[in-house]
Order: C-alpha cells, then structure tokens, then sequence
C-alpha cells in the first residue's frame, strides 16, 4: 500500500467502521480493497472511544435498539419497538426511565454518530422513525459486554 493512502485514511470521518463498508469512504476512497490495510488499525479504537463517551442512558438505548434486532430478526426497528425495549433494559439495570421524547433524541444523536441509520417512514396511521444499525451487530455487542464488565 502506498503511504499517500496511509496518509489519507488518518483524516478519515465519514465511516467509523471499514472492516465492513457498505459503500466507498468519501473522505478516503477506501473501498473494497483499501479499507483491510489501511483502516484495519485504527477502527477499533475510534469505536471504542465513541460507545466509552455515551453516557449510560445512551448505552440503553442502543442495548435496547441490538436486543430488538435479535428478537424480530429484523433489519429495520420502529422507535415505539425500541422504547418497549428500552424499558426492559433500564428495568435490568435497575436505572431511571426516561420518557420516549428523551429516547427519540438519544437515538437521533447515535444517528449523528454514524452508529445507526434512521429516515421516517410513513404508514397507514401515521409516520414513524425506523433504526437500523451502521455497525454490524457482532461488534457493537461485543464492546457493550465489555463496558459492563468493566
């Protein structure tokens, strides 16, 4: 690998993840190739970094949005699915509920992360925010278990 392409993954922003892209990395260009080598190092940290820096409520609720995922087998999960969710975790853990407008805004800030993908959709009585991770699921899991083991 050339060092030009060292060079440009450092200023990477736009995937916090290459090891599974789905599309090319606008600020880099690493592609199908490019992302083994040159981002393989340091992905790692950078998401470790950003599930460390949510707060606990934060990590409810993306336990809440994996646990949804599992149990409907789905890709997509509505945000009324994931506050259900979300109250049988803080019910585990023992912590305060947080009403479903605050919930809304946690998963709007883990949209601006990059950690999940959200649009609205609309159906027959109305419109609804539907989540999905822009992580695979296996990685995410495995550092929350790590957070909470310490």
């Amino acid at each position: 690998m050339s060092s030009n392409m060292s060079s440009r993954t450092s200023s990477c922003s736009t995937q916090l993840f290459h090891q599974y892209p789905t599309e090319d990395c606008r600020d880099c260009g690493a592609g199908a190739r490019g992302y083994q080598e040159g981002h393989k190092s340091s992905t790692g940290y950078r998401g470790d970094r950003l599930l460390t820096s949510l707060p606990p409520q934060g990590r409810y609720v993306l336990t809440a949005l994996c646990n949804s995922i599992k149990k409907l087998h789905a890709v997509d999960v509505g945000t009324s699915t994931i506050y259900e969710e979300y109250l049988n975790v803080v019910k585990t853990y023992g912590a305060k509920e947080l009403t479903g407008r605050r919930i809304a805004d946690y998963i709007w800030e883990l949209d601006n992360t990059g950690l999940t993908i959200s649009r609205i959709s609309s159906k027959r009585y109305g419109k609804e925010r539907v989540v999905r991770l822009g992580v695979p699921i296996n990685i995410i899991t495995r550092i929350l278990e790590r957070l909470e083991n310490g």
